[in-house]
């Protein structure tokens, strides 16, 4: 019996770090069109199919979430085919 296993991770991008203002009449910013989701997603294994999360809304996208003033991290969870995963 022979077995095969995928070792390496998927790779992707954030860009590190995003300043963003409030309007005059909220105390918070809304994401929208992707400005914040990962890019460049990679695997050696496969280049289509892969499992995207953040820690804020559980999703590939951060379109529609609310972020309050002050400084907010979040954790993306990048899956490969094979569930390899890079954090």
């Amino acid at each position: 019996m022979s077995r095969v296993e995928d070792i390496e991770a998927p790779d992707f991008e954030v860009d590190a770090t995003f300043a963003r203002n409030t309007s005059t009449t909220d105390c918070y910013y809304t994401a929208r069109n992707g400005e914040f989701d990962p890019f460049n997603i990679s695997d050696n294994c496969t280049s289509e199919h892969f499992t995207i999360t953040n820690d804020k809304n559980n999703y590939k996208s951060l379109d529609y979430v609310q972020f309050p003033i002050g400084t907010t991290t979040v954790e993306w969870s990048v899956k490969g085919l094979l569930w390899k995963t890079k954090k």
